[in-house]
């Protein structure tokens, strides 16, 4: 027995030296690990036990080896081709992505994949909460159920994986008091779906609003929008500056109320957009801001613009209704309306011709490249 177990030994140095002996990798694209591997192999044919410090080969560089040696691929992959579930979530038994469910309290880190909001919910003031590209939340808790936003939200959406926040029942929408940065988004189903309280920051980029029940947007503090569509609801700006850029708001159902865009406070900065679809596409009851429009589309309205208790410039844009252009509603305001296209004709301004200036000065002919681009 002594003697088999010495040559045994004999064997298995002879393999080790074989796998370490300085002539590179093995042949047909094994390692050496893999030859050390055979020489235990080699021992325990022998009869004899294996050394006290043999171990599975590492795992390649950045992975991590399970319990029987199988090594985890360094992106999340397991040995058995199922994939880590992504933050925030669970996989089940099958491999299967579970959603990941919020019960509602403060929230923050990462949602990535799909998410369950079941109540409301708070980033807290002084936290981030970043949401993955390709995400959707659904919300199921009805009226009771928010985001709200005292810290940092962030929407990390990118084409073609949009991140979309939905839900039914009356749900509430985003709520926002702290910061919004949003890209490649929809909010859908919501009563109100985006409330931008005073002192919010909002940001949006490539953002739909779409079946929201009531109102669209509500700012108090403004907002910037860009490529941003709103569908079939309005919006409403008590504070702060609503900037849109190449943007749409489109209610689907031209000449009657409501109306599009409302000031009740704070002002506008429009730029290459276009309101349609609605009663008034401006309605402007009070704007101590000011508002200016260029190479914009006001149409689809029985009254293009409302307007009062402000001071207001229009330049290249276009302006469509079936009854006044502008109409005074309160009075204690200026209207710069020089070069812009009033269907080909003289603009009609119902109010103090003193209010108007440039009224002589229209265009025959409509711009090129008024409303948004692509």
């Amino acid at each position: 027995m002594r003697v088999t177990r010495w040559l045994c030994l004999a064997a298995m140095l002879a393999g080790c030296a074989e796998a370490t002996d300085g002539a590179g990798a093995a042949p047909d694209g094994a390692t050496r690990g893999d030859a050390a591997s055979d020489a235990f192999a080699g021992a325990a044919d022998c009869g004899c036990d294996a050394a006290p410090d043999a171990r599975p080969s590492p795992a390649p560089d950045g992975a991590t080896a399970d319990p029987d040696g199988a090594a985890a691929d360094p992106d999340g992959a397991t040995a058995d081709g199922a994939t880590a579930a992504p933050d925030g979530a669970t996989a089940d038994p099958d491999g299967a992505v579970a959603p990941l469910v919020v019960a509602g309290g403060d929230v923050s880190g990462r949602w990535c994949g799909e998410v369950l909001l079941q109540a409301r919910a708070i980033v807290p003031e002084g936290q981030t909460l970043d949401v993955c590209a390709g995400t959707v939340v659904r919300a199921s808790g009805g009226r009771g159920t928010s985001l709200d936003v005292a810290g940092t939200l962030r929407v990390l959406g990118e084409p073609g994986r949009v991140v979309r926040f939905e839900g039914a029942d009356g749900w509430r929408g985003l709520r926002v008091g702290g910061v919004l940065e949003a890209q490649h988004v929809v909010i859908a189903g919501a009563a109100q779906c985006l409330d931008g309280a005073r002192g919010s920051s909002i940001r949006m980029d490539h953002a739909r609003f779409e079946a929201c029940q009531q109102q669209s947007f509500v700012l108090a503090s403004g907002g910037t929008f860009t490529h941003t569509e709103v569908i079939g609801t309005p919006v409403t700006v008590s504070g702060g500056l609503l900037s849109m850029t190449d943007s749409l708001i489109d209610l689907q159902h031209p000449t009657r109320s409501p109306d599009c865009a409302i000031w009740n406070g704070g002002g506008a900065e429009l730029v290459h957009v276009r309101f349609t679809g609605c009663h008034c596409p401006l309605h402007i009851n009070q704007a101590p801001d000011g508002v200016h429009a260029t190479d914009s589309v006001f149409d689809g309205a029985t009254y293009p613009v409302m307007i009062a208790n402000t001071r207001a410039t229009f330049r290249r844009c276009h302006f469509d209704g079936t009854s006044d252009d502008f109409l005074d509603v309160g009075g204690n305001f200026t209207a710069d309306i020089a070069d812009n296209w009033f269907g080909g004709d003289a603009p009609r301004l119902a109010g103090a011709a003193s209010a108007f200036s440039g009224g002589d000065q229209w265009s025959r002919q409509p711009f090129d490249g008024a409303g948004p681009r692509d």
